[in-house]
């Protein structure tokens, strides 16, 4: 039997998250300026873990400049470990990356990008990644940070954690070389999810892995039992998950297997999500994206949405009635999509108390109308309530909203429903 290979593909390429370091509040409404992911495996060193990052930079993010017959582009990325509480300098590495393009067109593309990748050798432990990529022509920075548990894999049997594939090819050699899908979204895999992942056993034996895909809560989702034949060190295998068209949403994929007793459980697992193009990166569930138009829709449109006949037909509905509302029809964004939902997120993170952000009064104020112009808070009146003000100059409005229990419930008391529409 041929000895199987595996190549990571380092090129220009068709096609955790990093957002630019600028002092400006996240724009939840846009991609990530970059995709990166960090990978354990089997270094060969018992006493330290092979760490391998990849980091995905799409052209569009790069500052191109004419240079003869092509177009080229320059970019610095460093990388450096700290430990868990940031206070010790493990290692570092920087390189430059240089890009040549003959087509002007993918300068400014989103799906073209350059893939970069760098290997570390660190000890089984907690360490804290910060990953800084700086375009030499602009000089925009943009930074991202994760904390990483590096694995041991010292024991009988284990087994690395799983990498999500873009692309795989395999050569007349027999040689296979896979692109990592680093920005975790499988919306676009028809043909199911591929995987690559290892397998390290201090036998040959065989093994039954099972391949289980779980929901945010848990539910189990997609569930296949596969026997792999294992050799004595490290075993390269390939599986796709047959879960196909998954709705917006979170995931979770869990590869586990019995061990000497049957009841030891070695168990890697990877989180991913399902996302169409052109929608917000934190919008992943139609029926509650559907269910949050209410300050913008019609009862009768969102009824039209989600009495689709099925999940397409309910999207379909959907991004119609979204593409009437873009006010730059024919360009790649949606302003309008865009800013509601991030409206919707802002509203979930600082309004929650008795109902999710967007159903709070707060929530239906902010969502409709935006940021005020003005906030008075008076959370300690000692012959009133706690309450906020808040005015909004352009339209010569004050709404007033009183928390009557004391426990940052805060409700609107004046009327707001029937006066005032959606205003971007």
């Amino acid at each position: 039997m041929k000895r199987l290979f595996v190549f990571f593909i380092i090129l220009f390429t068709v096609g955790i998250n990093a957002q630019p370091d600028q002092g400006k509040p996240q724009d939840y409404s846009r991609e990530p300026v970059f995709y990166f992911d960090i990978y354990n495996f089997y270094s060969g060193d018992s006493a330290n873990t092979k760490v391998d990052f990849f980091l995905q930079l799409p052209f569009e993010k790069l500052s191109f400049i004419k240079a003869g017959e092509k177009f080229r582009a320059e970019y610095s990325v460093s990388v450096t470990v700290n430990d868990e509480n940031k206070l010790k300098l493990i290692t570092e590495k920087s390189w430059t990356e240089k890009i040549e393009l003959l087509d002007f067109n993918k300068t400014n593309s989103k799906s073209d990008y350059n893939l970069s990748a760098r290997s570390f050798k660190l000890a089984p432990g907690k360490y804290y990644f910060t990953i800084l990529v700086e375009d030499l022509d602009s000089r925009k920075e943009y930074r991202a940070e994760a904390e990483v548990p590096v694995r041991t894999f010292d024991q009988e049997l284990a087994i690395s954690d799983i990498m999500l594939i873009s692309t795989k090819t395999t050569s007349e050699s027999g040689t296979v070389k896979i692109v990592p899908n680093l920005s975790r979204n499988v919306a676009a895999q028809k043909g199911g999810i591929p995987i690559f992942f290892e397998v390290y056993s201090s036998a040959e034996r065989e093994l039954e892995l099972t391949y289980t895909i779980v929901d945010t809560k848990n539910n189990p989702l997609f569930t296949d039992k596969k026997i792999e034949k294992l050799k004595m060190g490290n075993t390269q295998l390939f599986y796709t998950f047959d879960f196909k068209d998954a709705g917006m949403g979170e995931y979770r994929m869990v590869i586990s297997a019995p061990f000497v007793d049957d009841k030891t459980v070695v168990v890697s697992t990877k989180s991913f999500f399902s996302r169409w193009s052109g929608m917000p990166s934190t919008l992943k569930d139609l029926e509650k994206a559907s269910d949050q138009m209410i300050y913008i829709a019609g009862p009768d449109e969102i009824d039209f949405i989600q009495d689709g006949k099925d999940f397409a037909e309910k999207l379909d509905r959907f991004m119609q009635f979204w593409e009437k509302k873009d006010p730059t029809q024919g360009t790649p964004e949606n302003e309008v999509f865009n800013e509601y939902y991030r409206r919707i997120e802002f509203a979930n993170k600082n309004f929650k108390q008795m109902l999710e952000g967007w159903r709070s009064d707060m929530g239906m104020v902010y969502v409709t109308l935006g940021s005020p112009n003005n906030v008075e808070r008076h959370p300690f009146e000692y012959d009133s309530k706690p309450y906020e003000v808040w005015d909004y100059y352009d339209i010569n409005r004050r709404f007033v909203f009183v928390d009557q229990t004391g426990f940052g419930d805060y409700r609107l008391v004046t009327p707001f429903f029937g006066e005032y529409r959606y205003r971007y």
